[in-house]
């Protein structure tokens, strides 16, 4: 169908040879036909020789007729230059349309000219020359191929509904175009998040080995986009398989994002490891998900090394992983980091449960490892409307209790508010313990004034008698 448009041309002059009152003879047409002949047969370099020579014969009488002729001949010759990459072939073909703009002729100019800059990536320049064809006017494999060039170069330029209009004229056409312009429908659909069209289109394309290894990926991209994890696990461990697959370790990424969305562990943690192995850089997401699969399969020392990769992090992510840092440090028995990774959680105010727990824990450990002060700033802090309000007065208490320095025990005890039965007792012995420490030095005055602070509780009345 490539000369349609030269075989009409060629019966409109035939019929005007036939109207005119001087015909031109067979033996004038025979250099014209010869090269007409030589260009179909995609002999450019002849084609264009013979169509010179025949310009050169002017031997016309007919001055309409031999205008056509002469039309015609050039085109060739500019046509068969572009085609053989020839000094200012470009320009002289552009020159031409431009010159001949309403003339029918320049239809497979523009054509030609429109492919040369979609070869030469030349997107917008091919837009302009395929503008000027009207493309409903094409038959065959001609239109399907101004249709798909048309398309892509707009695709290219991410004008992907324009892509999309010329696309659609031809993609239920099976001819060579068939698998190329359902390929780049679907794409259009995939960026304007039209994901059905897209799978659809997908697989129109999924037996063609051109553009089969490039399907899987976004179809799981699609079904990734959806929270469709069961149907991209189905289909992305069925194109794991594919010896040929472009998009390998994204696929692994996404099977296995899919499976740690599904709580499914065990099985994420070969993809994303997988993927790891095989990439630059992780995201903070991807770092997250590594550790957090290793801290669900117990795996404390490995979540350790991945967890610490985010525990730098001042965001909601940076106080959870920290949080988790803790417990793995507390399962791997490293209390001091433990310590160090709770307190950290709580001074972020991201979550307020978290940090209320993480500043209760901080105290406990501090206490246990006799950071005794540390211990107590912190499990005063605890809120009486706490879950660990209780608990946290109770190692309080017991901090104090077993403290030699009373005064420090005193001082933290009376800033308290609301002491329980145990604090009071505390104080009192304290209280108690400080009045016969200063009696020994001589301070007397002084050991009577906490000898009446021992009197305030009366918890121990044995306490109380003797002072």
């Amino acid at each position: 169908m490539r000369n349609i448009i030269t075989i009409l041309i060629l019966l409109i002059i035939n019929g005007w040879a036939r109207s005119q009152e001087t015909p031109v003879t067979n033996h004038d047409l025979d250099t014209y036909y010869q090269g007409l002949e030589y260009y179909d047969n995609e002999l450019y370099g002849p084609a264009s020789k013979m169509m010179q020579s025949f310009l050169d014969q002017n031997v016309y009488h007919v001055e309409e007729l031999y205008q056509q002729y002469v039309l015609n001949a050039k085109r060739i010759i500019h046509q068969s230059s572009l085609i053989l990459n020839l000094p200012q072939a470009e320009k002289n073909l552009a020159d031409f349309v431009g010159t001949y703009s309403t003339d029918p002729i320049i239809i497979e100019s523009s054509i030609h000219l429109g492919s040369y800059y979609y070869n030469e990536k030349k997107y917008e320049k091919a837009i302009e020359y395929f503008d000027k064809v009207d493309i409903e006017n094409l038959k065959g494999d001609e239109f399907s191929e101004v249709c798909f060039k048309k398309g892509y170069s707009h695709f290219v330029l991410r004008e992907f509904g324009e892509a999309q209009s010329y696309l659609r004229k031809t993609k239920d056409i099976r001819n060579i175009y068939y698998y190329p312009v359902n390929y780049y429908y679907g794409m259009c659909a995939y960026f304007g998040d039209d994901y059905a069209t897209a799978v659809n289109s997908f697989e129109r394309v999924s037996n063609s080995n051109a553009y089969k290894p490039f399907i899987p990926y976004y179809i799981t991209q699609i079904y990734f986009a959806q929270d469709q994890f069961e149907k991209l696990i189905t289909y992305g461990e069925q194109a794991l398989r594919q010896d040929r697959l472009e998009k390998r370790k994204e696929i692994r990424l996404l099977l296995g994002q899919a499976y740690f969305k599904n709580d499914l562990y065990i099985k994420a943690l070969p993809h994303l490891e997988y993927y790891e192995a095989n990439t630059s850089k992780l995201t903070q997401e991807e770092f997250y998900q590594l550790a957090f699969s290793h801290y669900q399969l117990k795996n404390y020392d490995q979540a350790i090394q991945y967890f610490k990769e985010l525990s730098l992090l001042d965001s909601k992510l940076g106080q959870l992983v920290n949080y988790y840092l803790a417990d793995c440090f507390t399962k791997t028995g490293d209390m001091n980091s433990a310590r160090t990774a709770f307190k950290k959680v709580s001074q972020m105010n991201y979550e307020a449960s978290m940090a209320e727990e993480a500043l209760f824990n901080y105290g406990k450990l501090s206490a246990e490892l006799n950071y005794d002060r540390e211990g107590i700033n912190s499990l005063v802090s605890v809120r009486p409307s706490s879950l660990y309000y209780t608990e946290a007065r109770k190692i309080i208490n017991d901090i104090l209790l077993n403290s030699g320095d009373y005064t420090n025990s005193i001082s933290i005890i009376e800033s308290l508010d609301d002491l329980s039965d145990d604090l009071k007792s505390t104080y009192q012995t304290v209280t108690f313990n400080r009045a016969i420490q200063l009696l020994d030095e001589g301070k007397f005055g002084e050991s009577r004034m906490h000898f009446a602070k021992a009197d305030k509780y009366k918890i121990d009345q044995e306490k109380f008698i003797i002072s």
